[in-house]
């Protein structure tokens, strides 16, 4: 019976691992984040978030507890990525922890001058859905895209007006001119539920990534883990043996 029992549970556990909002969410090697959004509309899809990072192998990704870090390394700017799921209060019911039930995606690239001149750094984000570019627009710390005839929020994005070279089209430019040693970010915060309604996506864009990030940290050190949903990094590419 104990046996039986335990391929009951094997079933149901391969058959929810199986269904689209049991996979994982997915960092990819060129930092890009592959997994299951709403994007704009109220079922999840899949869809692929691309930041602009160098078009280089990392220098290094790996996890610290929740937290997944990668670093690139080019023309002598560091950039480094940060990635992490929390989960937020996007209702707007108070601050109390237990109306905390959006699960939200924190994205934050940082880049770095380590030259001793001045030097260009540069960020992006583009959207993919069923592998086509979709077209963007970000205007009040929120990026939408249309769905039909409608415009619908994708995510939050925070970044310095003045690094913002291209506010609309199939991918969002950032540009910076840099001084040495000195640093600039952006942050992206996706949430993994539809979002409910403008003030919903108003409180998305109002989330502090840091503030956020010290929460999860918190709640992982309690309950041992941060987020419900599986997060980590696409495997690497095996090497290719010469014949």
């Amino acid at each position: 019976m104990r046996r039986f029992g335990f391929l009951i549970m094997s079933v149901i556990f391969c058959w929810v691992a199986c269904l689209p909002g049991g996979e994982p969410t997915l960092v990819g090697r060129d930092g890009s984040v592959t997994g299951y959004f709403p994007c704009g509309r109220s079922e999840k899809q899949k869809a692929v978030f691309r930041f602009g990072l160098p078009s280089i192998p990392p220098e290094r990704q790996w996890r610290e507890n929740g937290l997944l870090l990668g670093t690139w390394v080019t023309n002598g700017i560091r950039y480094t990525q940060s990635i992490f799921l929390g989960t937020c209060n996007l209702s707007g019911l108070g601050t109390d922890p237990r109306n905390a039930s959006n699960e939200v995606l924190f994205i934050n690239i940082k880049g770095e001058n380590t030259n001793t001149e001045y030097t260009e750094a540069s960020a992006g984000l583009a959207l993919e859905l069923n592998g086509e570019r979709q077209r963007l627009e970000l205007k009040n710390g929120l990026v939408s895209r249309t769905v039909g005839r409608v415009s619908r929020t994708v995510c939050a994005l925070e970044i310095p007006e003045t690094g913002v070279k291209q506010a609309e089209g199939e991918v969002l430019e950032f540009l910076g001119n840099m001084p040495p040693a000195e640093r600039g970010s952006m942050t992206v915060k996706i949430s993994l539920e539809p979002l409910a309604d403008e003030a919903a996506a108003q409180r998305l864009s109002e989330l502090d990534f840091q503030d956020e990030l010290r929460g999860a940290m918190a709640a992982m050190r309690t309950n041992g883990v941060a987020g419900s949903r599986v997060l980590r990094f696409e495997p690497e590419p095996k090497p290719v043996r010469a014949n």
